[in-house]
C-alpha cells in the first residue's frame, strides 16, 4: 500500500495510547455514554486504513460498489485521528469526574497486558526490520513517559475532582513535550518547504512555466486543451489547478468509474508508471485524441512509459527533468458532425469499457441511438466558434448549415445542461465518455453549464451574459 509517510506513520502521543488501552478498555470507558459512537467510528475507520492487512477490506472492496473507486485505505487516518481525539477527550472527562471508574485489579492488570503487548511488538518490528538499536532509545523515553502518565492518574484516584483537574492540565503539558520531542518539524509530520515552492511560485520553475505558457498559447489559437503530467512528485498533483490547465490524472478523492476503465487513469500521477484502459489503450488512441490531450509532460521518455504510441508523436521538447510531447491529433472541445455522419454508440463504448473505433473525429462521431446511415453528404455541416469557457460553463456561436449534432468534449455527468438559443435541449451519451445536442438550421447559439441536478441558482442561464 503506498501513501504519504505522514499518513501512514502516526504518532498520537503516550497520553492518548493510556486513555485508549488502560481508561477506554481495560476500565469500560469506551462503552461509556460518550465513548460509544467515537469509538464505533475509531474501529470502522482503523479497519478500513488498514486495508489488506484485515480480510474484511478485501471483501469489502471486491464485493460493495464503489469502495474500489474511493480512496486508499491510508486516508481513513485521517477519521482515525478525529475519533481517537474524541475518545481521548471522553475517556479523560470520564477521569476528572469519577477518578479511575471500573473495578481495580483485574482491570488495570489488563491494561498493563495489553501495553506490554504493544512494547512487544514496538520491539519485534524494530528486530524484524534490523532497527533495534536505533529504536531502543525512543521505546525506553516512551515507556518512561508512560510510567509518568499512570503514575498521575494513580495520583487522582483517590482525590477529588479539583486534584484530578490539575491532573489533567499536567497531562496536556506531558502531551505537549511528548509530540513537540518526537513529531514537530520530522517527516512525519512536515515537508520541507522547498516541496511545495511549485505550488506558491511556479513562475519560479522553468518546467511549471514552460506548461503553463504553452498550453495557454495553444488555447488562444485552439480553444480549451487538455493536459497529462506524469511521474514528478506529490506537489504536482495539484499544479494543474494552480497554473490553470486541465490534467488527465491530477490527484482525485473520488473518480468516475467509467472514465478509470476507459482510461485506466489510477490515483494520482506521483510515479512515472502509467496503466492504460479499455479506451485509452496508449497515448495515440482514440480516446486520448478525444480527451482533446494536446500536451503530455513526462518524467521518462515516452518510450519507456508506453513505447507502442512513442514512433507516432513529434520529436518531444527537452526541458530540465522533463520530455514534453504535443498530440496534433487532439480533437477540439467542441465539434459540429453532420447528422448523416453519425455513427451508432455502443453500451459499452458509453460505459467505458468497449473500445473505441479509429475515425477521423473531425467528421464522424459515435451518438447514442443513431441510425446506421449508408450514405453521406459531403456538404458541410456548419462552422462553431467557442465563446467562451471556463469550467462548468461553455458558451458557443453556431452557423448550422443541416441538422447536425454538436458534440462537447466534457465528461458526461449528471448535472450538465444545455441550451440552443435560450432553450433547453436533452444531451445524448456521444464519442464513449462524452454528449451531443442535437442542432439545426437557424441555431446561433449554445450555451453549456454544469451543476447538481438540484441546483437551481441560474435564473440568468441562456440570457447572454
Amino acid at each position: 500500500m503506498g501513501a504519504d509517510a505522514s499518513i501512514t506513520q502516526l504518532y498520537a502521543g503516550c497520553v492518548a495510547v493510556v486513555a485508549l488501552l488502560w481508561l477506554g478498555i481495560a476500565r469500560g470507558g469506551l462503552v461509556s455514554a460518550g465513548s460509544r459512537f467515537p469509538a464505533i467510528v475509531l474501529f470502522v475507520s482503523l479497519v478500513y486504513a488498514l486495508g489488506n492487512g484485515t480480510p474484511i477490506f478485501g471483501m469489502l472492496h471486491s464485493t460493495v460498489a464503489g469502495v474500489d473507486l474511493f480512496r486508499r485505505p491510508a486516508d481513513a487516518t485521517f477519521i482515525l485521528n478525529l475519533a481517537l481525539s474524541l475518545v481521548v477527550l471522553a475517556t479523560t472527562d470520564r477521569y476528572v469526574k469519577s477518578g479511575l471508574a471500573g473495578a481495580p485489579g483485574r482491570s488495570d492488570l489488563a491494561g498493563a497486558a495489553l501495553f506490554v503487548t504493544l512494547l512487544g511488538l514496538a520491539v519485534a518490528a524494530a528486530w524484524s526490520h534490523g532497527r533495534l538499536n536505533q529504536a531502543m532509545a525512543p521505546i525506553s523515553l516512551s515507556l518512561v513517559i508512560t510510567i509518568v502518565i499512570v503514575g498521575l492518574l494513580l495520583a487522582g484516584r483517590n482525590g477529588g475532582k479539583n486534584r484530578r483537574r490539575w491532573i489533567l492540565w499536567a497531562l496536556v503539558a506531558v502531551t505537549a513535550l511528548d509530540l513537540g520531542h518526537f513529531t514537530v518539524g520530522t517527516w512525519l509530520n512536515a515537508q520541507d518547504p522547498k516541496y511545495y515552492s511549485v505550488l506558491e511560485r511556479p513562475e519560479d520553475d522553468d518546467l511549471a512555466r514552460a506548461i503553463r505558457d504553452q498550453a495557454q498559447g495553444i488555447e488562444a489559437k485552439e480553444g480549451p486543451i487538455r493536459v497529462e503530467m506524469l511521474g514528478f512528485g506529490g506537489a504536482w498533483h495539484n499544479l494543474s489547478m494552480v497554473i490553470g490547465v486541465e490534467n488527465t490524472l491530477g490527484y482525485n478523492p473520488a473518480r468516475n468509474g467509467s472514465y478509470v476503465r476507459a482510461t485506466g487513469a489510477k490515483q494520482n500521477s506521483n510515479a512515472p508508471l502509467r496503466s492504460f484502459g479499455a479506451q485509452m489503450t496508449g497515448y495515440r488512441s482514440p480516446l486520448a485524441d478525444l480527451l482533446g490531450l494536446r500536451l503530455i509532460v513526462l518524467r521518462r521518455p515516452m518510450e519507456e512509459i508506453d513505447p507502442a504510441s512513442a514512433a507516432a508523436f513529434p520529436t518531444p521538447t527537452r526541458l530540465s527533468r522533463a520530455w514534453i510531447y504535443e498530440n496534433p491529433r487532439a480533437v477540439p472541445r467542441a465539434v459540429l458532425i453532420a447528422e448523416d455522419h453519425a455513427l451508432p454508440l455502443a453500451p459499452g463504448q458509453a460505459k467505458g469499457s468497449e473500445a473505441l473505433p479509429d475515425l477521423d473525429w473531425s467528421k464522424h462521431a459515435l451518438i447514442d441511438g443513431a441510425p446506421p446511415t449508408d450514405t453521406q453528404s459531403q456538404e458541410l455541416p456548419g462552422l462553431l466558434r467557442i465563446a467562451s469557457y471556463r469550467a462548468g460553463d461553455m458558451r458557443l456561436e453556431l452557423e448550422v448549415k443541416r441538422p447536425s449534432w454538436l458534440v462537447i468534449h466534457e465528461l458526461r455527468q449528471p448535472g450538465w445542461e444545455v441550451r440552443v438559443d435560450g432553450k433547453p435541449r436533452p444531451l445524448v451519451p456521444a464519442n464513449g465518455l462524452f454528449q451531443a445536442v442535437k442542432v439545426f438550421p437557424d441555431d446561433a447559439r449554445a450555451e453549456k453549464r454544469f451543476g447538481p441536478p438540484w441546483w437551481v441558482m441560474w435564473p440568468e442561464f441562456g440570457d447572454g451574459k
